[in-house]
């Protein structure tokens, strides 16, 4: 009696001394699809089409090709495979047409699909755009908005800006003036400056070439500079010269011994 494919692999493997843990190591055929070919439960594996490769791979591998069941169950199934390409209408002598007419329902299906997500992407990418848009504008609105009062506020903190308050006898001034922090800016190029004086806002804005500006603070002043090239510092009529290079985006803070803290923009 002629044995089944299943007992001819399964023996020609235990003549080998080989377990199935290592057969699927090296064929990286799955442990169970193994079982499943030496048990002859082709049935099991999802498709008959793949139980017909697992079966090659697994015989070329033990050396088995030629057996006469093996070569009977794959030039069986080979037929079985043809057979089903020429029902489903596959076989390369059918026109394109005709396959065209009868797939039109799931072609028309796949291609609305298609249409689907390609639609839904414009739409969000387009939504997003107009988002981002819409934000830019009312950040700008903002920023338009609160420019006015800022610089009202700078102008107004400003010691020099104070017309009720009466001008000091000139000793009483000088006496004043090197109280705390009294620091003199000279712009040699236009600069955008900030200054701060004890944290409250004294001035935000562009120092134009040739002006001289004091700001005044009691413990200490914070200075962001635009181009620290292009200005020269006076700390209560000491010169300081110029913080850094032409250019240069800093960060310092002056106090009454100097500079103590200063840090470059990247």
């Amino acid at each position: 009696m002629t044995e089944s494919l299943g007992k001819i692999l399964k023996k020609k493997r235990e003549t080998k001394q080989l377990s199935i843990q290592e057969v699927s190591e090296q064929t990286r055929i799955a442990k169970d699809i193994i079982t499943k070919i030496e048990e002859d439960q082709l049935g099991k594996i999802s498709s008959l089409f793949y139980a017909r490769g697992f079966v090659k791979s697994y015989a070329q591998f033990l050396g088995a090709i030629e057996e006469k069941v093996v070569k009977e169950f794959l030039a069986g199934q080979e037929k079985k495979d043809t057979q089903k390409l020429r029902i489903e209408g596959l076989d390369k002598k059918e026109p394109v047409g005709t396959l065209f007419k009868r797939y039109k329902k799931e072609i028309s299906l796949v291609l609305l699909i298609i249409f689907g997500i390609w639609f839904s992407i414009f739409s969000f990418l387009q939504i997003k755009k107009a988002v981002i848009g819409a934000s830019t504008k009312y950040k700008s609105y903002i920023a338009k908005k609160k420019a006015p009062e800022e610089k009202k506020a700078a102008e107004t903190a400003r010691p020099e800006s104070r017309k009720d308050a009466p001008e000091p006898a000139p000793k009483e001034k000088a006496a004043a003036e090197m109280q705390g922090v009294n620091l003199e800016i000279t712009a040699k190029y236009n600069t955008w400056i900030q200054v701060r004086g004890d944290g409250n806002l004294l001035f935000r804005g562009i120092l134009k070439k040739g002006t001289v500006d004091t700001w005044q603070a009691r413990e200490k002043i914070d200075l962001e500079l635009g181009n620290a090239g292009g200005v020269n510092l006076k700390l209560n009529d000491k010169k300081l010269n110029s913080p850094g290079k032409r250019g240069e985006k800093k960060e310092i803070v002056v106090t009454e011994e100097g500079i103590i803290f200063y840090a470059q923009n990247l």
